[in-house]
Formats: structure tokens, C-alpha cells, sequence
């Protein structure tokens, strides 16, 4: 998995486990309740469960805006950390389900990565229509690079432009940034140790290239250059 973005990204092996499939059921309500308009009624609307070869993980559920199921992220969060392999650092989960992170909350999140060594990325919000596949992609890749710099202990970024700003939306994903800010880039070098700048660099720059992430691909050009590479 040496090509994948992510493992170009931290300069560091990934390996991909074995998936877990998701079911979601929709439960009849017993009565019908009024709800305010522009409101989501969350009451037992949904059951959601995760399965693996060994065992059934039931996740908190709800209906989303457009009456689809929304996975709590806690609960999967609490399934990733518990099927973390011993000799993983950190394991990212990715999800084609929309996640939400409190009942009475409407803000739309499309990951989590957190201190316990597992993260989260959901891509329901970055490909649907009328967005292109190579939007979706480099917004999906933003957020990923995003949750496990979260993973590795770092916060948001309020320095510079940088892939850590924090974001609400995807939408917001276009106005931030692939890259590390200066700050963020010397943290990362703490936690990833030998970390070779000019070959990352130019590894991005090619992999931005071949995704045709052309600001991207731009501006890790012109490191490579200011690195004497």
C-alpha cells in the first residue's frame, strides 16, 4: 500500500484490514409525533449494527435531512480503537454512511480522529451530486490527512494556512488547504521520526500530479524547489 496517499502523505506503511459491513434498519414508530419545522426527529427512527467475523457491534442511529441513516461516530470510534491491531499505531475507518456527533446537534462533520489511536472519515458528503470526482477526492483527502494529524495528537491550526484549519463543511474543504503549515510540518517531524522533507515532497508532487490536484501539485513543486531539490 505504499502508493496510497495516505501512506505517501506521513511517509509510513499502511496496510489495509478486513471490512466490516454495515446494516442500518429503519423502525416503525409506534406514534406519530409533530416536529418543528426544519427539525429531525432522532427517536428510535433507525437501528444500525457492525459486523465482523466474531461479533455484532450495535451503533447509535438517527435519520439525517434527507431521511437516511447517520451513524454516531463515538460508537464507531469505540469499534475502531477495540479492532486496532497491537502493531498499528493508529487505524482509520472510512465509511460510505453519513455520521453525525451529538442528538441535538445539525452540524455536518465528515471525520473524527482522536488521542485513542483510531479516526474516522465518512465520504457521504463528498461525492454527492453535482460534485466531481476529482473535488470529491482531494476534499475526502483533505479530511483524511486531517483526522489522523488529530490521531497523532496535533489540534487546529490558527497560524497559517494549513491543512490543520479547523472546518465545518465541505465546502469550507475548498478553501483549505492539502499541505502543513510550517509548525505543523516540524510536529509531524517529531512524531515521524527521519522524516525526509525533499523526498516527500516530490512524491506528493507526482501523486498530485496523477490526481490532477494542480494547486496542490503547484505549490509542493515549489517546496521541492525551495528544499534545493
Amino acid at each position: 500500500m505504499e502508493r496510497w496517499p495516505i501512506a505517501i502523505y506521513f511517509q509510513l506503511p499502511v496496510r489495509l484490514l478486513p471490512s466490516l459491513r454495515t446494516t442500518a434498519t429503519q423502525v416503525k414508530a409506534k406514534k406519530a409525533k409533530k416536529v418543528a419545522q426544519g427539525k429531525r426527529n432522532v427517536k428510535e427512527k433507525w437501528t444500525a449494527s457492525l459486523v465482523d467475523e466474531q461479533y455484532t457491534y450495535t451503533i447509535q442511529c438517527r435519520s439525517n435531512e434527507h431521511g437516511h441513516p447517520q451513524l454516531y461516530d463515538l460508537d464507531l470510534i469505540d469499534v475502531i480503537a477495540e479492532l486496532n491491531p497491537a502493531d498499528a499505531y493508529a487505524t482509520l475507518g472510512v465509511t460510505p454512511e453519513d455520521i453525525y456527533e451529538w442528538d441535538d446537534m445539525d452540524a455536518i462533520i465528515m471525520g473524527r480522529g482522536t488521542g485513542d489511536r483510531a479516526g474516522l472519515l465518512s465520504l457521504y458528503r463528498f461525492f454527492a451530486p453535482p460534485t466531481g470526482p476529482t473535488l470529491a477526492l482531494l476534499r475526502a483527502c483533505k479530511t483524511m490527512v486531517h483526522e489522523v494529524m488529530h490521531m497523532f495528537g496535533l489540534d487546529h491550526c490558527v497560524h497559517h494556512l494549513c491543512v490543520m484549519n479547523a472546518n465545518v463543511s465541505p465546502d469550507d474543504d475548498d478553501a483549505d488547504v492539502l499541505w502543513l503549515c510550517p509548525l505543523d510540518l516540524a510536529k509531524l517531524q517529531i512524531v515521524v521520526t527521519g522524516l525526509d522533507r525533499a523526498a516527500r515532497y516530490r512524491q506528493l508532487a507526482i501523486l498530485c500530479a496523477e490526481m490532477d490536484f494542480q494547486r496542490e501539485q503547484a505549490w509542493y513543486c515549489k517546496s521541492l524547489h525551495c528544499c534545493g531539490s
